[in-house]
């Protein structure tokens, strides 16, 4: 039985919407879809398979709010501008941001086109290819991982009021008590991915300023 791998997809973003991360599998959407679950293995052939693909359909809206700044010294201000339209991107769907995570940056797809658009950001920015390639990746991960902590704690964001990334596979207790420790001082999801955001910039200045053309 032949079965179109984006209605699969947008079925799959409905499912994570109104069940969550924890209860997506091939098979919740295959009986969605009331088809068996191996025509389903054609397009998907496992969970982080259709997560790729679901993770490029959220986040394409973001990609035509991403173009380059005409003036490279303007990248400060463009990274911040990204991780803002990242995370409200993250945030409409739920576990948005635990969905994107792991995935493989290397791909075509829209976070690997945001992964390339920071990388020719930063490289035209005078920064060597090496050394804006790894920037781009940690650039990545403080988004996800800021707005996974966001979506897990209490509020409108992480319903439920348990922070259940402290209990994901491969989470870090030490940034649960982080996230937790920022709830505490008042500082808001979006001052805290700011500052992130803010200190990285600050770190690739000081190190633009000892390094050696790539």
């Amino acid at each position: 039985m032949a079965i179109d791998r984006d209605l699969a997809t947008r079925t799959a973003l409905r499912l994570l919407d109104e069940e969550g991360l924890e209860r997506l599998s091939l098979r919740r959407v295959a009986q969605e879809l009331n088809v068996p679950a191996p025509a389903l293995y054609r397009h998907f052939t496992t969970r982080r398979a259709l997560m790729d693909r679901m993770t490029d359909l959220m986040l394409a809206p973001s990609l035509p709010d991403l173009d380059p700044p005409v003036e490279p010294g303007e990248w400060p201000q463009w990274l911040l501008h990204t991780a803002e339209v990242l995370r409200r991107e993250l945030l409409a769907h739920t576990d948005g941001a635990r969905l994107a995570l792991g995935a493989d940056l290397r791909r075509a797809g829209s976070l690997g086109a945001c992964f390339e658009r920071t990388v020719v950001v930063l490289h035209q920015a005078g920064f060597g290819l090496v050394h804006a390639s790894r920037a781009a990746g940690a650039f990545i991960a403080l988004v996800l991982g800021r707005t996974a902590e966001e979506q897990s704690g209490p509020g409108p964001a992480g319903e439920g009021g348990a922070t259940r990334l402290a209990h994901h596979p491969g989470a870090s207790r030490a940034a649960a008590r982080a996230a937790a420790g920022r709830r505490a001082a008042g500082e808001s999801p979006e001052e805290a991915l700011c500052h992130g955001v803010t200190a990285m910039v600050e770190a690739l200045r000081a190190a633009d300023r000892e390094r050696v053309p790539a």
